[in-house]
Protein backbone atom coordinates (compact mmCIF):
# COMPACT_ATOMS: atom_id res chain seq x y z
CA UNK A 1 0.00 0.00 0.00
CA UNK A 2 1.13 3.51 -0.76
CA UNK A 3 -1.05 6.44 0.24
CA UNK A 4 -4.09 4.18 0.60
CA UNK A 5 -3.66 2.65 -2.84
CA UNK A 6 -2.07 -0.70 -3.70
CA UNK A 7 1.51 -0.13 -4.84
CA UNK A 8 1.98 -3.60 -6.28
CA UNK A 9 -0.42 -6.25 -7.54
CA UNK A 10 0.40 -9.94 -7.62
CA UNK A 11 -1.42 -13.12 -8.53
CA UNK A 12 -1.25 -16.67 -7.23
CA UNK A 13 -2.43 -19.90 -8.68
CA UNK A 14 -5.63 -21.31 -7.19
CA UNK A 15 -3.56 -24.09 -5.57
CA UNK A 16 -1.12 -21.63 -3.96
CA UNK A 17 -4.03 -19.58 -2.63
CA UNK A 18 -5.73 -22.77 -1.43
CA UNK A 19 -2.71 -23.88 0.59
CA UNK A 20 -2.68 -20.57 2.50
CA UNK A 21 -6.43 -20.12 2.79
CA UNK A 22 -6.96 -23.71 3.96
CA UNK A 23 -4.64 -23.09 6.91
CA UNK A 24 -6.45 -19.85 7.75
CA UNK A 25 -9.91 -21.42 7.57
CA UNK A 26 -8.66 -24.49 9.43
CA UNK A 27 -7.14 -22.39 12.21
CA UNK A 28 -10.50 -20.79 12.93
CA UNK A 29 -12.19 -24.21 13.06
CA UNK A 30 -9.45 -25.77 15.23
CA UNK A 31 -9.67 -22.82 17.63
CA UNK A 32 -13.47 -23.13 17.92
CA UNK A 33 -13.46 -26.91 18.39
CA UNK A 34 -10.66 -26.83 20.96
CA UNK A 35 -12.31 -24.10 23.03
CA UNK A 36 -15.62 -25.97 22.98
CA UNK A 37 -14.00 -29.24 24.05
CA UNK A 38 -12.18 -27.45 26.88
CA UNK A 39 -15.35 -25.62 27.95
CA UNK A 40 -13.65 -22.22 27.68
CA UNK A 41 -14.48 -19.09 25.76
CA UNK A 42 -11.33 -18.92 23.65
CA UNK A 43 -7.89 -20.31 22.88
CA UNK A 44 -5.35 -18.79 20.52
CA UNK A 45 -4.56 -20.07 17.06
CA UNK A 46 -2.15 -19.22 14.29
CA UNK A 47 -0.69 -20.45 11.03
CA UNK A 48 2.99 -21.15 10.59
CA UNK A 49 5.53 -23.28 8.83
CA UNK A 50 5.72 -26.79 10.26
CA UNK A 51 8.36 -27.66 12.87
CA UNK A 52 11.67 -28.82 11.39
CA UNK A 53 11.03 -32.43 12.39
CA UNK A 54 7.54 -32.52 10.84
CA UNK A 55 6.88 -34.73 7.86
CA UNK A 56 4.54 -32.28 6.17
CA UNK A 57 4.79 -29.36 3.79
CA UNK A 58 2.91 -26.11 3.69
CA UNK A 59 1.42 -24.07 6.47
CA UNK A 60 0.17 -25.80 9.60
CA UNK A 61 -2.14 -24.72 12.40
CA UNK A 62 -1.05 -24.11 15.98
CA UNK A 63 -3.57 -23.93 18.82
CA UNK A 64 -2.02 -22.14 21.76
CA UNK A 65 -2.44 -21.15 25.38
CA UNK A 66 -0.19 -18.93 27.46
CA UNK A 67 0.57 -17.64 30.91
CA UNK A 68 1.44 -13.94 31.26
CA UNK A 69 3.87 -12.65 33.87
CA UNK A 70 4.46 -9.07 35.04
CA UNK A 71 7.90 -7.46 35.04
CA UNK A 72 8.28 -8.72 38.60
CA UNK A 73 7.45 -12.29 37.58
CA UNK A 74 3.97 -12.32 39.11
CA UNK A 75 1.22 -14.06 37.18
CA UNK A 76 -1.00 -11.55 35.36
CA UNK A 77 -3.12 -14.17 33.60
CA UNK A 78 -3.28 -17.93 33.84
CA UNK A 79 -3.78 -20.16 30.80
CA UNK A 80 -7.35 -21.32 30.24
CA UNK A 81 -6.27 -24.98 30.46
CA UNK A 82 -3.31 -27.19 31.21
CA UNK A 83 -1.02 -28.22 28.37
CA UNK A 84 -2.03 -31.91 28.65
CA UNK A 85 -5.71 -30.89 28.44
CA UNK A 86 -4.95 -28.72 25.40
CA UNK A 87 -3.20 -31.65 23.70
CA UNK A 88 -6.20 -33.87 24.40
CA UNK A 89 -8.78 -31.32 23.23
CA UNK A 90 -7.17 -30.05 20.03
CA UNK A 91 -7.96 -31.91 16.82
CA UNK A 92 -4.97 -33.66 15.23
CA UNK A 93 -5.87 -32.14 11.86
CA UNK A 94 -8.61 -30.22 10.08
CA UNK A 95 -10.02 -31.21 6.67
CA UNK A 96 -10.70 -28.14 4.53
CA UNK A 97 -12.32 -27.92 1.11
CA UNK A 98 -12.46 -24.61 -0.74
CA UNK A 99 -14.48 -23.99 -3.91
CA UNK A 100 -14.63 -20.99 -6.21
CA UNK A 101 -16.38 -20.96 -9.56
CA UNK A 102 -16.06 -24.69 -10.09
CA UNK A 103 -12.45 -25.01 -8.89
CA UNK A 104 -12.00 -27.06 -5.72
CA UNK A 105 -9.02 -27.40 -3.41
CA UNK A 106 -8.98 -29.88 -0.51
CA UNK A 107 -6.33 -30.36 2.12
CA UNK A 108 -5.88 -31.96 5.52
CA UNK A 109 -4.08 -29.35 7.63
CA UNK A 110 -2.06 -30.68 10.61
CA UNK A 111 -2.72 -29.11 14.01
CA UNK A 112 0.03 -28.56 16.59
CA UNK A 113 -0.31 -27.25 20.16
CA UNK A 114 1.77 -24.69 22.01
CA UNK A 115 2.12 -23.43 25.57
CA UNK A 116 4.08 -20.26 26.17
CA UNK A 117 5.00 -17.96 29.02
CA UNK A 118 4.83 -14.26 28.15
CA UNK A 119 6.79 -11.68 30.16
CA UNK A 120 6.03 -7.97 30.24
CA UNK A 121 9.15 -5.86 29.69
Amino acid sequence: MSGGEPAVYDTWSFEEWGRIESAEVGATRAQTVTARRLGVEEVGSSMSNPPDEAETEGLVITVQISKTLSRDGEVVSWPVATFPDLKEAAPRSVDVTLSIEGDTFSRTVPVYVSYSIMHYD
